[in-house]
C-alpha cells in the first residue's frame, strides 16, 4: 500500500504545472539566466576596457570577448522574445555565446602572454641596489632644486 500511495504522491507533484505553465517557467529562467550572462559581458567589456586604456605601455586583448558575448547575450534575450523567428535567433546566440567563450580563453592566454614578457626577473641584492641607487639619486636631485 505504501509505495502505491508515494507513486501517486510523485506523479501528482509532477503533473500539477501543465505544459504551457512549464513551459513560461523555463522562458523566465531562460531569460534571467540571458540577463546575468549580458549583465557579467558587460562588466568583462567595461574591465577590458577600462585595463586597455590605462596601461599605455602593455596591450590588452580582454574586451574583445566581452563584445561577443554582449551581442550573443542581446540576440538571446531578442530571442526569447520573438514568436515567428525565435529558433534561428537562438542559434546565433547560442554560437556568438560559444564564440566568446571560446576567445575570452585565448585573450586570457594572450594576456598573460604580454604581461609575462614586461616581468623584471632580478634577484633581491640587485633589486636592494637599484632602490639604494634611486634614493641617492632622488637625493641630489632634490638638493639640486632647493
Amino acid at each position: 500500500m505504501q509505495p502505491e500511495a508515494q507513486q501517486t504522491a510523485q506523479q501528482t507533484a509532477t503533473d500539477i504545472l501543465d505544459p504551457a505553465d512549464q513551459y513560461l517557467r523555463r522562458r523566465r529562467t531562460a531569460l534571467w539566466v540571458t540577463v546575468c550572462l549580458l549583465a557579467l559581458s558587460l562588466v568583462v567589456l567595461t574591465v577590458g576596457l577600462i585595463s586597455a586604456t590605462r596601461t599605455d605601455n602593455v596591450p590588452v586583448a580582454g574586451y574583445y570577448p566581452g563584445i561577443t558575448l554582449s551581442f550573443g547575450a542581446f540576440l538571446g534575450i531578442v530571442g526569447l522574445h520573438l514568436v515567428e523567428n525565435r529558433r534561428p535567433m537562438l542559434v546565433a546566440a547560442i554560437i556568438f555565446i560559444s564564440i566568446g567563450v571560446i576567445a575570452s580563453f585565448f585573450c586570457a592566454i594572450v594576456d598573460g602572454i604580454i604581461a609575462s614578457e614586461f616581468i623584471v626577473c632580478r634577484d633581491a641584492a640587485q633589486t636592494q641596489q637599484k632602490d639604494q641607487e634611486l634614493c641617492r639619486c632622488n637625493q641630489t636631485e632634490w638638493r639640486r632644486h632647493s
